[in-house]
């Protein structure tokens, strides 16, 4: 259901059709800015008792296809920002979660690891499966860091959003 929110002095309203949700800006504990690929950003926050709020730079019209709207939302982003920095004492932090990299990590891993098993099924180990397997899940890992570097979670100010996680 299209959801539009509005940001007040006090207030940040969604509306849902003909539901409307009130978050007072003191009630945000936390706000993360994310960045899933070059085109798609969001912003995840977090209020006092309720579930996480999150809002994209897409729109999904009722064709079922997608509008960007990169420019309004980054200026409801930084209006946020502005609103927060003094009604709120919320976290601030930027990239994907611990979890995000984790999940990254043992991938690459079961996939150094299975590729090592293959590899020795066939007959061509340069050491054993076990040290092959050890060598291609640290190389797929140290890829995988590297890759994701810029994503790892970081905290910043409100006043200083870092703009690589705005459009």
């Amino acid at each position: 259901m299209p959801t539009t929110i509005y940001l007040n002095e006090y207030n940040l309203i969604m509306k849902q059709g003909k539901q409307e949700t009130v978050i007072p800006y003191a009630g945000i504990n936390q706000v993360v800015l994310n960045r899933s690929s070059a085109k798609l950003f969001r912003t995840r926050l977090h209020p006092e008792g309720g579930k996480p709020v999150v809002i994209t730079n897409t729109y999904y019209t009722s064709e079922k296809t997608v509008e960007d709207r990169s420019r309004a939302y980054t200026t409801f982003v930084r209006v946020l920002h502005f609103h927060l920095k003094d009604k709120s004492k919320a976290n601030f932090h930027s990239g994907n979660g611990t979890a995000s990299l984790l999940i990254w990590l043992c991938l690459a891993m079961a996939i150094g690891f299975s590729a090592a098993l293959t590899i020795g099924y066939l007959g061509f180990t340069l050491v054993t499966p076990a040290v092959d397997g050890t060598i291609l899940a640290t190389i797929l890992a140290a890829i995988v860091v590297v890759t994701r570097l810029g994503r790892i979670p970081k905290a910043y100010a409100p006043n200083d959003i870092p703009l690589e996680f705005l459009p």
